[in-house]
């Protein structure tokens, strides 16, 4: 009925087979790569939008209001210097402060009792050299922080 199988069967028949499955196999590794190479050139193309994207929106955060008591708050803000520096961190802080007053009651708005604000200067340097050229270069941008001391009214 059945023909017992021996190792030796197998490799002789894997042996014969052998040019169809390595054809199939290649086929099927040459296939596989291309389809990963697409696959990272398409995702290099969306982090390089994304950086892009990231690099031009600039960053802006406040802190929690923190209530300094007599019914006054403050709060603080950052701002990269896409977002204006010290402007735009001042910006985003008053912009927080109104909505955080709108929620005491209608109509009420922040008003600003001192406000403190200042550039904060970073600085980028970098190069390269390769067996041809080289290049050098750097800049210093202003980062800006803000404390708005607050209290809310009509």
């Amino acid at each position: 009925m059945f023909r017992q199988v021996t190792v030796g069967d197998i490799i002789v028949e894997l042996w014969r087979q052998f040019p169809r499955l390595t054809g199939n196999l290649l086929s099927i590794i040459l296939n596989i790569r291309g389809f990963l190479t697409l696959l990272f050139e398409w995702q290099m193309k969306r982090v390089s939008l994304l950086v892009v994207f990231v690099s031009l929106s600039g960053c802006a955060m406040t802190s929690d209001v923190m209530d300094t008591g007599n019914g006054t708050y403050m709060i603080s803000a950052q701002a990269a210097p896409v977002r204006g520096g010290a402007a735009g961190a001042n910006e985003v802080a008053y912009k927080d402060a109104n909505k955080f007053c709108a929620q005491k009651g209608p109509g009420m708005h922040a008003i600003v009792l001192t406000a403190d604000s200042r550039d904060v200067y970073q600085g980028s340097v970098g190069g390269s050299w390769n067996q041809n050229s080289g290049s050098f270069g750097g800049g210093v941008f202003a980062a800006g922080n803000a404390d708005l001391h607050f209290r809310c009214g009509t």
